[in-house]
C-alpha cells in the first residue's frame, strides 16, 4: 500500500501524523510526506521561497521521522507550487493508494475567502482520499473505535469505494 500524506505547519497536520502513526498498518506500506510550498503566496517575495523551502523540508523530514520511529517506512519530499492541484499530481505520479490529509474545520465563509486544500484534493485525486478531523478537545487519534459511513448506490466506482474503505486499517472495534 502506498500512503501520501500531505501537510502543512498547522496543528491539523500533527493530528494527521499521529493518527498514521496509531494505526495498524499492512507490513508492506510505504508511505510519503509532501509538503507543497505555494508559489501564490511568496508572488510579491519571491525572496523568501528559499526561507519556506527550507522550513518546509524540515517539516517533512520530521515527520518522516516521527513515522520512521513508529516503525514505518517514509519518504519526504518538498515540491513548488500549488497544494491543490500539486498533491493530486503527486498521488498520480506515485501510484498512491491513499491520500491523508488534515482539515482546518474552516467555516463555508472561511472556504469561499481561502479555499480549501482538502475539498480540491478530494475532488481531483486519483485515489482514496480520507480527510482526518478531531475536534478540539476530541479523543486521541485511533484511541476509539470509529463508525465508517460508505454510501453507496450499486455503481462500480460506489463497489469500488466500499473494497478500499474494507481493506484499510481502522482502530479495534471500528463499525463498517
Amino acid at each position: 500500500m502506498k500512503v501520501l500524506i500531505a501537510i502543512d505547519s498547522s496543528p491539523c497536520s500533527q493530528r494527521v501524523l499521529d493518527e498514521v502513526s496509531a494505526r495498524p498498518w499492512p507490513l508492506d506500506t510505504n508511505f510519503f510526506v509532501l509538503n507543497v510550498v505555494d508559489v501564490q503566496r511568496f508572488a510579491r517575495f519571491p525572496a523568501l521561497i528559499d526561507d519556506a523551502r527550507r522550513e518546509a523540508t524540515e517539516l517533512v523530514n520530521s515527520a518522516a521521522a516521527q513515522l520512521i520511529h513508529a516503525g514505518h517506512q517514509a519518504l519526504a519530499e518538498v515540491r513548488m507550487g500549488f497544494p491543490r492541484k500539486v498533491i493530486s499530481e503527486c498521488a498520480k505520479e506515485l501510484q498512491a493508494d491513499l491520500i491523508m490529509v488534515g482539515s482546518h474545520g474552516r467555516s463555508a465563509i472561511g472556504r469561499f475567502l481561502l479555499g480549501s486544500v482538502a475539498q480540491a484534493v478530494l475532488r481531483t485525486a486519483p485515489c482514496t482520499v480520507e480527510i482526518v478531523r478531531f475536534p478540539a478537545g476530541g479523543p486521541a487519534p485511533s484511541s476509539h473505535a470509529m463508525r465508517v459511513l460508505v454510501a453507496t448506490d450499486g455503481s462500480d466506482c460506489s463497489i469500488a469505494a466500499a473494497n478500499s474503505v474494507a481493506a484499510r486499517p481502522w482502530p479495534l472495534g471500528t463499525i463498517l
